[in-house]
């Protein structure tokens, strides 16, 4: 059976500088804000590769300035007859009452994940502020209004997998983003 080839879209290169750029974004605004402490969220399972990176190039920058934290989250939607349905599967295991976040998604699409987030987050959580950080973002679709601080780069409305993003569970291991095509 032949390898299946993924066309490249956006290369190793392209995502390491994006996270370079990102991360030199969060320093100055820390610096800036004369901020005690970081607060990453990690949207699960995609976003994973692009915190972990994005951390590491922020604690590069910061030193031992001040802590870096990071928390989990797991949303899931399920399809049925009716329209999607989020649900929360992981929350954040510690009090995050009056904490500064930064939400790590992989890539905003509708919008109706950060919505469901910037609610749960504020009104159940009390997180004191919230910014989003996406490595991608699909304009074309968007259905609720979102504001991204940190942005990766604008796509258009094409199915990517690799870097953590994924079809049907496989493909998340590749070091870049490609188009998927059936």
């Amino acid at each position: 059976m032949a390898a299946l080839e993924i066309p490249v879209f956006i290369s190793k290169e392209e995502i390491e500088g994006v996270v370079s750029r990102i991360g030199s974004e969060i320093y100055k605004n820390l610096q800036d804000n004369r901020a005690k402490e970081v607060n990453f969220v990690t949207i699960l399972e995609g976003a994973r590769p692009f915190s972990r990176d994005l951390r590491a190039k922020v604690t590069e920058l910061c030193g031992q300035r001040f802590p870096i934290n990071n928390y989990d989250i797991k949303i899931s939607s399920y399809q049925g007859t009716q329209s999607e349905k989020l649900a929360l599967e992981k929350d954040i295991e510690v009090d995050i009452t009056g904490r500064d976040l930064i939400v790590v998604e992989d890539i905003v699409d509708t919008g109706k994940t950060m919505n469901y987030l910037i609610n749960h987050l504020f009104m159940k959580r009390n997180a004191r502020s919230m910014c989003i950080c996406s490595l991608l973002n699909k304009p074309s679709r968007r259905e609720k209004d979102i504001p991204i601080v940190y942005l990766g780069k604008n796509i258009p409305d094409e199915f990517v997998i690799g870097y953590g993003l994924d079809k049907d569970g496989e493909f998340r291991g590749l070091d870049y983003i490609g188009i998927w095509k059936e």
